[in-house]
Formats: C-alpha cells, sequence, structure tokens
C-alpha cells in the first residue's frame, strides 16, 4: 500500500504551494489550510492502517476510499499548479506580477480558477470528513484506538500473520520427503562446514552463523537438514520458529520446551536460559529472524564456553545477518536452485512413492508430459517453494496429458494466489516481506512492477525515477541520490531485489527482481491502482483502469497501427514508451499529459518533434528521449519545465539549438547531451561560436552532466558546478584545458570522469593542474582519452578503483605507479596508451586488481609479473599486442584467475597450446580460455 508515500509528497507540495503562491491562495486560504489539516491524518491515518492490518476486508474498502480522496486531491492542485503557471506567463511584466496579483486578489472572484480551486477543495474536504465518520464502521474494534492503541493492533497484526506463519510451518512439516532431494548440496556442505569449524582449526568459541536469502528458497528446509545431521554432535539442541510478531517471553518458553530437563513454567528470561546452557555444547537453530531486536533480545541468553557450541539463524535480511554474525564469513547466501534440480525437485513432488528421479522421468515420457512439466518448472523460476505448490497441485490429480495441460495453463494463476485461503502457497509467504516493508520503501518496491520481466535495471535511472516521483525525502546532508541509494539497499537486504552487476567501488549498477516478487509487485500495484504495463497501444486504448502510471513496451509489434499521440488522460503521472509509434504532430500527446512527472521515450518508430506543447508539462521532472530520432527540438519549450531534474537526449539524432533560457532550469540535477552539439541561437549550422556563452553556470544542482566541449567553455561556468558527481566532456580541444583544468579542481565531490580528447590531447594531466591533487579523493572511475603529458613522472587520484586510459602516450613504464594504486580492481590500458617496449608488474603490486585489459600497445615486448603482484586477478584480457612474444612467467602464480581472454598472432596463441605449448603450464590452471574474433 503505496497511498502513505503519495500523501506525504501531497504535504509537502501544499506546504510549498502555500509559501510561493500565497497571493493566489488569499481567497481560498480557509480551505487550503483546513486540507493541510485533513492531509496529515490521513497520511497519520493511512501509515496506520498499512502497520496494523494486513488481512482485513473492511478496512481494504476504507483504503479504496481514502486513495480516491487522495488522488482527486493530487488532481486539483496539478490542475491549480498549472492554472498559477499560465496566468503568469500571460502577463505582460512579469516583474510586476507580485505587485499586480496582491493588489488585485482580495477575493476568489477575481480570478476564476481560484473560486473553482475553493469549490473543489471544499468538496474533497467533506469527503475527508465523511472518512473520518465511516473510520469506526470500517475498522476493526481491535485498531480504533489511535491514542497509544499500538498493542491493539499489534495483537490484530499477529493474529493474521500467524495464521499465515502456522500454515507455511505446516506446509514445510509435510515436505519432510524434500530431505532426500539432492537440492541445495553446496550449500549444506558448505553450513555443515561452519557448524563443525572446519575452517577455524582449533577456535571453539561460540559462532553465530546465518543463512540469508528471498522468501520460499529454502532456509528452513536447510536449516531442518544440517541441524537432523548434526544430531550427534552437541549436548542440547533446540529448533525454534521466530515471526515479526514474536514475544520475547514466548520466543524463550519455545526454546526451553526443547530442553526437557529445564521447567518452562513461570517468568522466563534471559539469565536463566544462560544458568541451564552454562557448562553445555549446544546448537541452537534460529528460523526467520525479521529484524535486529528480535537478536539483540535473545543475544544475552546464549553463553560462550569455547566449547564449540553454535547458533544458527534463518533470515530474509542481510541486516539481521550481519547484526548476529559479525564475521562476514559466518554469513551464508543461499540461491535459488538450478535447473536440474528444480526438474528433480518437481518430480519428486509429484512421484513421492518412486524409488528414483530416473523412473518419474521414464513415467512422464511415456504420458508424453515431459515438455509441459518443463514449462511449469520454468514458470517458478527456480524457487523450490514453488515448484513445491505445483507439484503438490498434479500429486492431487489424475497423471494425464489433459490435466497436466490445464494446469500448465492456469500455473502463473495458481501461484499468484494469495490472500487468507492461500496464504500458505507461494504468493501469501513471498508478500510476508513486502507486508512488512516501512511504507516509505513500498513505493519504491512496487515502481519494479514498471519493468518488463527479468529486467536488468540500471540503478541511476532508478533513483531519478524515484526522486522525480517523490519517493525520496531528504536525509540531513545527504543528497536525494544518497538516500536513494540507502533505500535500494535496505530492498537488497531484505531480499526483495536482486544485485545484477556490481560498480568497481561495491555498489550496484544494475539490479532485477525474481520473476515471483515482480507478480507480487504487479499485483500490489494493480489494486493500488499504482502502475500498468502494456504490451501494445491498443490494449492501453482499452483498458480503463485509473492507474497513475503507465509504461508501453510494444516490442516491435508492426500490426499495431494505433499511435500514442491519440490519447490524453491528466490523471497518468508517469509513462514509459518502448518501441512505440509516435506521429509527427505530437502536440496533442504532450497536451493530453499534463500532470506527468516522468515520462521517457526509448528507441520510438521514426522520427519525432517536441511541439511547443511540452512546455506544459509543468509538473515534469523526468525527460528522456534516449535513442530517438529527433526532427525538430526547440529547446525554448523545455525552459519552462523549472521542476525538471532529468534532462536524458542520449543517442538522439538532432541538431541541438540551445536556447538560452534552458539554463535557466535550476532543479536540474542530471543532464545527458551526449553526442549533441550544444548550439545557442547565435551559433552557425556546423560550428560554435566564440560568441557561445550556454550560463551553464546556474546549474548548481547538477550532480551528473555528459556535455560536448566548445568555446561556451571559455565563459567559466563549468567551475560553478561544484556539487557535480558525475561528469563527461568530449571533444576536449587543447584549448579547452586550462578552464577544464581549473573547473575539475574545485570538484571535491566528483566520482567519476571522462575526458575524451581531441587531437590526443587529455586536458587534466598538465603540470599546472595534476590529476593527483588532494581534491580528487572521491574521484573512483576515470576514463581519459589523449595524449598525457607528463615527463618524467605520472600520478593519478590515490583511491580509483576503475581507471581506463587510451592513445595516452605515456614513454615510462606506467606499472610502478598504478600497482600503488590499493583501491583499483579494474584497469584497461587501450591503444597507444603506453609506448614503451617493457612492463613490470613490481613485488606485491596491484594488491586489490580484479580484471586487467591490455589492447594495442603496439610495442610491447616484454612483459614481467614479479611476486606476489596480482594476486587478486580473475579476468585478463589480451588483444592485438602484437610485439608481445610470450605469456609472462609469472601468470602461473595468479591462482585465482578464472578468465584469460586474448585475440594474439598465432605465433603468441600456438604457445599456449594444450600441453605441447612452450607456455601451457603457465595457463593450465585457468578454468575459462576464451578466444576472441
Amino acid at each position: 500500500m503505496a497511498e502513505g508515500a503519495v500523501v506525504k509528497v501531497l504535504l509537502e507540495t501544499v506546504k510549498n504551494l502555500i509559501f510561493e503562491e500565497a497571493y493566489f491562495l488569499l481567497g481560498v486560504k480557509k480551505q487550503i489550510d483546513k486540507l493541510q489539516n485533513e492531509l496529515e491524518w490521513m497520511y497519520l491515518s493511512v501509515k496506520e492502517a498499512d502497520e496494523a492490518l494486513k488481512l482485513d476486508e473492511k478496512l481494504k474498502l476504507w483504503v479504496k476510499q481514502a486513495r480516491g480522496i487522495i488522488f482527486a486531491t493530487e488532481d486539483v492542485i496539478d490542475e491549480f499548479i498549472l492554472e498559477i503557471v499560465h496566468y503568469k506567463q500571460s502577463q505582460k511584466d512579469p516583474k510586476s506580477l507580485a505587485a499586480s496579483v496582491k493588489g488585485s486578489i482580495r477575493s476568489a472572484k477575481h480570478i476564476p480558477f481560484v473560486h473553482k480551486l475553493g469549490n473543489r477543495i471544499k468538496d474533497i474536504n467533506t469527503q475527508v470528513n465523511d472518512l473520518k465518520a465511516n473510520k469506526d464502521k470500517y475498522w476493526p474494534e481491535c485498531a480504533q484506538n489511535t491514542g497509544g492503541g499500538s498493542e491493539s493492533s499489534s495483537q490484530v497484526s499477529s493474529l493474521s500473520l500467524q495464521q499465515m506463519i502456522d500454515r507455511r510451518r505446516a506446509a514445510i512439516a509435510a515436505e519432510e520427503h524434500r530431505d532426500a532431494i539432492p537440492i541445495h548440496e553446496d550449500s549444506e556442505r558448505q553450513v555443515l562446514s561452519l557448524l563443525r569449524g572446519d575452517q577455524c582449526g582449533d577456535d571453539k568459541r561460540l559462532r553465530i552463523i546465518s543463512i540469508v536469502g528471498m522468501g520460499g528458497v529454502g532456509k528452513t528446509t536447510l536449516s531442518r537438514k544440517v541441524y537432523n545431521i548434526m544430531h550427534n554432535v552437541f549436548d542440547f539442541r533446540a529448533f525454534v520458529y521466530i515471526s515479526k510478531a514474536y514475544s520475547p517471553q514466548e520466543l524463550l518458553k519455545s526454546i526451553v520446551k526443547c530442553f526437557p530437563s529445564m521447567s518452562s513454567e513461570g517468568e522466563l528470561s534471559n539469565e536463566k536460559l544462560y544458568a541451564h546452557l552454562e557448562g553445555k555444547k549446544y546448537l541452537i537453530v534460529l528460523d526467520d529472524v525479521w529484524d535486529t531486536e528480535a537478536w539483540e533480545g535473545l543475544k544475552s541468553s546464549f553463553p560462550n564456553e569455547e566449547n564449540g557450541s553454535r547458533v544458527l539463524l534463518t533470515t530474509r535480511h542481510k541486516s539481521v545477518a550481519n547484526c548476529a554474525s559479525s564475521n562476514s564469513a559466518n554469513i551464508h547466501k543461499l540461491a535459488v536452485i538450478n535447473e536440474m534440480e528444480s526438474w528433480g525437485l518437481f518430480l519428486k513432488k509429484v512421484f513421492p512413492l518412486d524409488s528414483s528421479i530416473e523412473a518419474s522421468e521414464e513415467f512422464v515420457r511415456s504420458i508424453d508430459v515431459e515438455d509441459l512439466g518443463k514449462q511449469m518448472v520454468e514458470k517458478c523460476c527456480r524457487l523450490p517453494l514453488a515448484i513445491v505448490v505445483l507439484g503438490s497441485l498434479l500429486l492431487t490429480q489424475d497423471p494425464k496429458k489433459s490435466v497436466w495441460r490445464s494446469v500448465n495453463k492456469s500455473a502463473s494463476w495458481h501461484l499468484s494466489q494469495g490472500g487468507r485461503e492461500h496464504s500458505y502457497k507461494c504468493s501469501g509467504i513471498l508478500a510476508l516481506s513486502y507486508n512488512y516493508l516501512p511504507y516509505y520503501l513500498k513505493p519504491c518496491f512496487l515502481y519494479m512492477s514498471f519493468f518488463p520481466e527479468d529486467s536488468k535495471i540500471r540503478t541511476t535511472k532508478l533513483f531519478q525515477c524515484w526522486i522525480a516521483e517523490g519517493f525520496i525525502q531528504n536525509r540531513g546532508e545527504e543528497t536525494l541520490e544518497d538516500t536513494a541509494e540507502r533505500y535500494l539497499e535496505d530492498l537488497i537486504s531484505r531480499s526483495l531485489i536482486q544485485v545484477d552487476r556490481l560498480r568497481c567501488d561495491g555498489r550496484v549498477r544494475t539490479c532485477g527482481i525474481h520473476n515471483l516478487l515482480r507478480d507480487i509487485s504487479v499485483a500490489e500495484s494493480e489494486a493500488d491502482q499504482f502502475s500498468q504495463i502494456y504490451g501494445s497501444i491498443n490494449k492501453f486504448y482499452q483498458d480503463k483502469n485509473k492507474t497513475r502510471r503507465v509504461a508501453l513496451y510494444c516490442k516491435g509489434d508492426e500490426s499495431n497501427e494505433l499511435h500514442i499521440s491519440k490519447f490524453r488522460d491528466t490523471q497518468i503521472r508517469s509513462l514509459m514508451c518502448q518501441c512505440v509509434r509516435v506521429t509527427k504532430d505530437t502536440s496533442s500527446l504532450f497536451g493530453g499529459f499534463k500532470s506527468l512527472r516522468v515520462l521517457e521515450f526509448y528507441g520510438t518508430k521514426g522520427r519525432i518533434s517536441l511541439p511547443k506543447e511540452v512546455g506544459d508539462l509543468v509538473h515534469l521532472r523526468y525527460l528522456s528521449l534516449e535513442k530517438t530520432k529527433l526532427e525538430k527540438f526547440d529547446t525554448s519549450y523545455l525552459s519552462k519545465l523549472f521542476n525538471l531534474q532529468t534532462l536524458n537526449l542520449k543517442g538522439c539524432i538532432s541538431e541541438l539549438k540551445l536556447d538560452d533560457q534552458i539554463w535557466s532550469l535550476h532543479q536540474l540535477r542530471n543532464l545527458y547531451l551526449d553526442n549533441i552539439i550544444p548550439r545557442t541561437n547565435k551559433s552557425s549550422r556546423w560550428r560554435a561560436s566564440t560568441e557561445d556563452k550556454l550560463n551553464i553556470g546556474n546549474l548548481t544542482n547538477l550532480q551528473s552532466l555528459a556535455i560536448q566541449a566548445g568555446d561556451w567553455i571559455h565563459s567559466g561556468g563549468l567551475k560553478e558546478l561544484i556539487s557535480l558527481r558525475k561528469l563527461r566532456i568530449e571533444e576536449c580541444l587543447s584549448s579547452h584545458s586550462v578552464e577544464i583544468s581549473n573547473a575539475i579542481a574545485n570538484f571535491t565531490n566528483l566520482q567519476s570522469l571522462v575526458l575524451i580528447s581531441k587531437n590526443s590531447f587529455t586536458p587534466l594531466t598538465n603540470e599546472a593542474a595534476p590529476l593527483a591533487s588532494i581534491n580528487h579523493t572521491s574521484l573512483t572511475r576515470l576514463h581519459l582519452i589523449g595524449n598525457i603529458h607528463a615527463p618524467g613522472y605520472i600520478s593519478f587520484p590515490p583511491n580509483l578503483c576503475k581507471l581506463t586510459l587510451e592513445w595516452s602516450w605515456i614513454h615510462k613504464d606506467p606499472m610502478p605507479v598504478l600497482g600503488n594504486l590499493r583501491s583499483l580492481t579494474f584497469l584497461h590500458l587501450g591503444f597507444e596508451s603506453c609506448l614503451g617496449d617493457k612492463m613490470v608488474c613490481p613485488k606485491e603490486s596491484f594488491i586489490g586488481l580484479q580484471t586487467l585489459e591490455l589492447v594495442s600497445i603496439l610495442k610491447l615486448e616484454e612483459w614481467i609479473i614479479e611476486e606476489g603482484a596480482l594476486e587478486s586477478l580473475t579476468k585478463l584480457k589480451i588483444c592485438d599486442c602484437e610485439s608481445l612474444k610470450m605469456i609472462p612467467d609469472g601468470l602461473k602464480q595468479l591462482t585465482k584467475l578464472e578468465e584469460l581472454s586474448e585475440r594474439m598472432p598465432q605465433l603468441f596463441r600456438s604457445r599456449m597450446a594444450e600441453d605441447v605449448g612452450e607456455d601451457w603450464l603457465k595457463i593450465k590452471h585457468i578454468p575459462s580460455r576464451v578466444i576472441l574474433l
């Protein structure tokens, strides 16, 4: 339920409106003030409903009514702000606007839209009063005590949750045969090794071991299995289920019940349990720990007498594991199972009495259902719980092809069933993680429904959209981007979002979501009218759903004759379009979505233009036209988008004329002009004028900038962008050197820098502005293309994690200097980056480097790796180094090297031929060798 976050954003909007547009509110001030009070009440009520009750149908109806009022309020405020903007633009002398408004507005009747606003807000306030009156009718009795009634609310919450937990435990207990199925075998061995202490020698201290994974992945099954295996190793054992709604006393009683010699009568305490466990070697399993408070409340119960005792806990939240297991080596991440394990689990569930998997396979082939079975398993996305749910369904059916075909068609429906009657099934268990998210994280999770299945989502884009939607709130001195990153880390920690790729500095580059969790996100989004994805424009037009966010992913549907520009809907707040048809005349499109916060076109079919109506999208905060073919683009229209935070024009085909006024968009945080050459109205067609002054220094909130160099740099505005985190400048000339160097020297927050130079020149490496300046300690990613002017020495920022050099023309061997960059994990030395014929990686250098790429270093003849160098290297790429005669001897000492990819002359390659090549012994320990074409 994302309503709490929406109301929070509305409250901020109303507060800003009162502060910034006081003159326009003179006639309706009383109604606006009342609305603000009502929104504060609604925020607390919706938040309370979210935290108190999860399954009550009457409360759901009350929330649905509240949602309608929230949406209506959002629409009214948006329309009013748009009317104010139009009114201001209609004034001949905008500078005298405030005085004229102050003198003229004494009551609402002077301006019609103010009077209309008053009536509509009055109507909304009446609806809120009715909602208040109905609260007792819709809220259960035990949830109505809002003044200190949290205990009653938690009791109801505990009851509904505990029912789901009990059913889940019963379902797992009924699956004892799964112990015989070979899944998670590697994980089983690793957890048993941790329990036995195989990795810690004679260290017998108490160890807290954690198994972390998403719901349904098999944490309970694995922990129960190792618990049973270790039954002869410990004096005392206890297996205890914990839930979000645990009671400390009940939890202690559950543990004590496992010890027959200890009475569970009377008041129990951590001290009593501690005294009972003293002198004994024990194993305590705490299954399904939801928060750190549960562990903090229990940990003093476990004595550490260095006798090999163990506590094993399972959790969906990595933060719980980090709190309990101070050593990361004691945390085991449990992933989904592989395809072979999935198929075996499915067969064993459907045919539990068969003696072997092979016998079951033979039977399914005999009735010609193997393909159907594998299709069902694929829909389970390798999640054990989902496989068991479908297998249980088939277990009760006749083993016939018609039955299997029917179940396969409805497999997704069976897996997506929730609610009380299905809470023991897949979606009910997975939904627990969503139900108990903090209210501010729920819309961030629901936003994952906005992307197609199996998407690899760029975190930078995700953060920009979250911020544009208003989901991210300021936290002290943190930037909004930093806060968004914390939100993502929290969702990952809760096993709701998955990491796809990491950056060189360990931060998340791309992320995704398990398909079954995405189903939860989609279901909740549709129920809350949060978002909707369509596969064609036809379906979009036909659906009357009043959702606030729409995504159109047409997947190249050539039969779709409709155009997105025919549609008008002022309720939609976000619109993402990929591969859709857009007519050249887009005036009706941009004129019809006047409440948009987020607008994205990606790879549209045909050329499009941006009409003057785009200036009406005054609420717009995120505009991306990446890889679209722009036929016409007058950016003077964009100068009206005073709320715009992100403008992405990557890969657009356009001659861009940058109107001077665009640089007055003070809210811009991300500007990507990519290969578009910035020109003002004074510019010639193909070459920027020396008179060009972009006034880029006005954009003081910029966090990311990608732009082509030009004479605009001489205006000096670049140095004003001290908030920049990411900077990319292309087509740098030698005449730009001083200005770029001086500007970047002041960018103390800079994390990523790309400079692409013409005429083989890199402006940041002259002696006047050394790149290793102390001001660049935040810089972790650096990409330089161009000649590095560093006679006699070369130096780099100390905390670099990723470094790419091309056309650098470094005369001396750079490895002694680069090898001292202790944070460096990725190094690419590209075309003509080094001019020497010898390269030496000194002893114990490059201690953290994981990836090394040597490409087109044409004069390199000899490469030496000394002892202890490159010990962390996992990937090595060597391409087109035509003079290099052989692989270095030191390569055989790189025991962590997993992949060697090369594109080298035949003589070099023949020396590495298996068994017979002269260099075979140097590389035979490398698991993967790739020959590039």
